[in-house]
C-alpha cells in the first residue's frame, strides 16, 4: 500500500473529527454570551435573580459533566464513541432549543441544566480517544493540538455568531435555532466517521543501527 492510499483516508477521517467538534464549540459558543439574558428575560427582567440562577446553572452544569464523565467514558469503551458522541450531539440540540422556549419555569432551566451538563461530559475525552484509536498514539500530539485550536476557535466564532444573529433579528430565536441546527449536524457527521484505525509509516532501521 503507497503512502498516497494511506493518506487520503487519514485526511477524510481528520476533516470528520475536527469539523464535529468545530461545531460542537461553535454551538456551545453561541449559547454562553446569550444565556444571562435570556435567563433574565425569563424571570421578569430581575437582574439580582437572574444572577443567582446563571450562578446555579453553571454550578449545576460542572457538578453534572463532573459526574458523568466517567460514566459516558465507560460506555463508549463498550458501545463504541461514534454512536455515543451522535446521540449526545443529538440530545443537546434538543436541550438547547428546550432552553429556549422554556418560559418563566426557573425550575425546568436547572433541570436543563442537569440535563445539558450531562450531555457535555465526555465528549472531548471521548474526541480525543477517537482520534488516538484512528490515528494511534506516535500522531497524538500533532492530532490534539490541531484538535483543541479548533475547539477554541469554535468557541470564540459562535460568541460572535450569536450577538451578530441577536442584531440581525433582534432576539435570541436565530441563535438557538443556528445552535441546534449545528448538533445536528455534528450528530449525522459522528455516525460518517471512519473508526479504522490508519497505518502510520514506520522506519525500519538501518543494517548495523543502533
Amino acid at each position: 500500500m503507497t503512502a498516497e492510499s494511506l493518506a487520503k483516508p487519514r485526511k477524510a477521517a481528520f476533516a470528520f473529527v475536527f469539523v464535529t467538534v468545530l461545531l460542537d464549540m461553535l454551538a456551545l459558543g453561541m449559547v454562553i454570551p446569550v444565556l444571562p439574558k435570556l435567563i433574565e428575560g425569563f424571570l421578569g427582567g430581575d437582574t439580582a435573580r437572574a444572577s443567582e440562577f446563571v450562578g446555579l446553572f453553571a454550578t449545576v452544569w460542572a457538578l453534572m459533566q463532573f459526574l458523568f464523565s466517567p460514566v459516558l467514558g465507560a460506555l463508549s469503551d463498550r458501545f463504541g464513541r461514534r454512536p455515543l458522541l451522535a446521540w449526545l450531539y443529538g440530545s443537546r440540540s434538543l436541550i438547547f432549543l428546550g432552553l429556549f422556549l422554556v418560559r418563566d419555569h426557573p425550575v425546568v432551566i436547572l433541570v436543563i441544566a442537569i440535563l445539558g451538563g450531562a450531555s457535555m461530559a465526555g465528549t472531548v475525552a471521548m474526541s480525543s480517544a477517537l482520534t488516538a484509536e484512528i490515528f494511534g498514539r506516535l500522531s497524538v500530539g500533532s492530532v490534539f493540538g490541531t484538535m483543541f485550536l479548533v475547539h477554541q476557535i469554535g468557541g470564540g466564532v459562535g460568541s460572535w455568531l450569536s450577538g451578530a444573529l441577536y442584531e440581525l433579528t433582534g432576539g435570541y430565536g436565530a441563535a438557538f435555532a443556528v445552535n441546534s441546527a449545528l448538533l445536528v449536524l455534528a450528530a449525522l457527521l459522528s455516525i460518517a466517521i471512519d473508526e479504522q484505525r490508519r497505518l502510520v509509516p514506520q522506519l525500519a532501521p538501518v543494517a548495523g543501527g543502533r
